[in-house]
């Protein structure tokens, strides 16, 4: 079937193809672990830390709920553990979800373990994600002011390098009140160095205590501290006792937290559809709801900072606070020609560990796709076909390798937009990974998505996962980058509002 014919014939499929993204799931899963223990990967509030009164195992079980519904739980151990003459402790840490996706189940664990020294913080931490046969590993060390990691996934690794001013600590809360900040009264805060997986590197965090509130836990009233930390712009409540437990935690996308006993987590997950994941998280506009492929779209965002509103690109232009998306009309991409040249031309071709475009087996399979075709455009389009083509749609929540989905055949836009950008890339052209929004007719929403633009004499946004050898007006670009990067999405999520003022 002719491209054209199957951009028109994919639209009623559309709606099955916008997923929440993995990296969202991952960094909340790691960012609840650092509010039940007040303090992960967040610089020491003082030169040396103390953690000698950690001298005994501890348990944390803490339930995850969608809605009403039960969805998974973390489980958190602690043990003392010397090195040397350096009481320090250990931490392993379990966490198991299952997600309703319109009516279907996405499942997701993460597991590893940490050491944390008593005077100098965290040093060395080893944890996995998996999510059906999509693995991915990181392991690293703290040392020099500097945290020194490795991310593993499929065949590939690379390396993560982040600068940190002071002592890291890995602990707090839960039992290990000797790690916690001092309790706050209502109408106090404090503001410390954490680690913002949204930019990659140190930023502040905002402890607000907000009231006092006695709340049910397992059968029994609590009394407890109404807590609000805030970090690059994602506010989590929690309810914390006088005793620096958290009993309690609510994000901003609709996943609740709250202390149970072991055999409730462990117990079989409740039967019944619950609320869907991708419903709770997506944005439902004000004004008119375009067509979903509309060629033009006029649009106001609110609800979120300067410095995270949409990107103005030749395809999204902002005149004071409305921007202006079209789809772009690759024909005319040689009178609309700008260059990339030097360090450019260099990033968007390289491989890395998602974006595998150096392996064997990508290099091939795009020199087979894009035969004896010698401009870069068209050999775009026919890469973006076959990916179309033969890529199964399918939900999931991972962080795929070009390799992997090479292998399985089967995604979502993660596994399209991976796939398609390594082929390009393989194929000597320069391409990149778009994140954002796109719309959902059936949902009347727009819903986290990822695409890819290429460089054919001008970047030009193009979406294997629809078959859109031109993006429509629909895809509102957020930031640039690959699977690692989805976490930044967590500025806007339960934030970003927007009205479409025209469609067309």
């Amino acid at each position: 079937m002719p491209l054209r014919e199957r951009q028109e014939t994919q639209k009623v499929l559309r709606k099955a193809k916008l997923v929440v993204p993995a990296g969202i799931i991952l960094f909340w899963l790691v960012m609840v672990g650092a509010l039940l223990y007040r303090e992960v990967v967040v610089p020491a509030l003082r030169p040396r830390i103390n953690v000698s009164r950690v001298t005994r195992t501890e348990n944390a079980w803490m339930g995850l709920f969608f809605g009403d519904r039960r969805v998974g739980f973390i489980h958190w151990t602690t043990n003392p553990d010397s090195r040397g003459d350096d009481a320090g402790f250990r931490l392993d840490v379990l966490a198991r979800m299952t997600m309703p996706l319109f009516g279907q189940s996405a499942s997701l664990s993460l597991n590893g373990n940490a050491w944390q020294s008593g005077y100098y913080g965290l040093r060395d931490f080893d944890f996995t994600l998996r999510s059906g046969d999509n693995e991915m590993r990181i392991e690293g060390k703290v040392a020099n002011d500097t945290l020194d990691a490795r991310v593993h996934t499929g065949e590939d690794s690379y390396p993560l390098n982040i600068p940190v001013r002071h002592e890291l600590l890995l602990g707090g809360g839960m039992g290990l009140g000797s790690l916690s900040m001092p309790v706050l009264e209502p109408g106090q805060s404090a503001t410390i160095d954490t680690f913002d997986p949204s930019t990659m590197g140190v930023a502040p965090a905002k402890i607000e205590a907000l009231e006092v509130q006695t709340i049910t836990v397992g059968g029994n009233s609590v009394d407890t501290i109404v807590m609000a930390t805030t970090v690059g712009g994602v506010t989590t409540k929690a309810w914390v006792t006088r005793e620096q437990e958290v009993v309690r935690a609510e994000t901003p996308f609709g996943i609740t937290v709250q202390k149970i006993t072991a055999d409730e987590a462990v117990a079989p997950l409740p039967p019944g559809e619950g609320a869907d994941l991708l419903r709770a998280v997506s944005i439902k506009p004000t004004g008119i709801s375009p067509p979903p492929d509309a060629r033009r779209m006029r649009v106001r965002f609110s609800g979120i900072p300067a410095d995270r509103m949409p990107p103005d690109t030749p395809v999204q232009r902002r005149e004071g606070d409305v921007w202006t998306v079209t789809e772009p009309d690759p024909d005319k991409r040689a009178l609309e020609a700008e260059p990339l040249t030097g360090p450019d031309v260099q990033k968007y071709l390289a491989s890395d560990a998602f974006i595998t475009s150096d392996h064997a087996k990508v290099k091939a399979l795009a020199k087979e796709v894009t035969g004896d075709a010698q401009d870069d455009w068209d050999r775009a389009v026919l890469l973006l076909g076959w990916v179309y083509e033969n890529i199964e749609k399918k939900r999931a929540l991972s962080m795929p390798n070009a390799l992997d989905v090479l292998r399985a055949r089967q995604g979502d836009c993660n596994e399209h937009a991976v796939l398609f950008t390594a082929l390009a890339r393989a194929a000597g052209i320069p391409a990149r990974v778009a994140i954002g929004l796109a719309w959902d007719d059936e949902l009347k929403a727009f819903g986290y998505h990822a695409w890819v633009e290429v460089f054919a004499q001008r970047w030009l946004p193009m979406d294997p996962t629809f078959g859109e050898r031109a993006a429509d007006a629909t895809h509102i670009k957020l930031l640039d980058g690959s699977i690692e990067d989805w976490p930044r999405l967590l500025g806007y999520v339960g934030s970003l509002r927007i009205e479409v003022l025209e469609a067309e």
